[in-house]
């Protein structure tokens, strides 16, 4: 458990600072039409207020807005890259 915590913590703040050294070049991003949309978490309750809602900006971007359970609302730039067969997305809190 205390792993997954650490990763996820990791994975999180990645995404949201700035390199000198980016993990991917602009000839890496890639744009999917099934990301935009609403997304709730898999393992919400039925009346979880939990949202993250993909709006295309545009050629290879997206804005995130996600809000919580509580109602409390945070935005993001995203971009999907591809590195050899995998995809990954990066936010940057906005």
């Amino acid at each position: 458990m205390k792993n997954r915590i650490l990763l996820l913590l990791a994975l999180a703040l990645a995404g949201c600072v700035p390199s000198w050294n980016p993990f991917y070049a602009e000839k890496d991003l890639v744009f999917d039409p099934a990301l935009a949309g609403a997304w709730r978490p898999v393992a919400a309750r039925e009346n979880s207020k939990e949202t993250w809602v993909f709006t295309r900006n545009g050629d290879k971007l997206y804005q995130l807005q996600q809000m919580d359970e509580e109602g409390r609302k945070a935005a993001f730039n995203a971009r999907l890259f591809k590195l050899n067969d995998h995809v990954f997305l990066d936010l940057y809190l906005t």
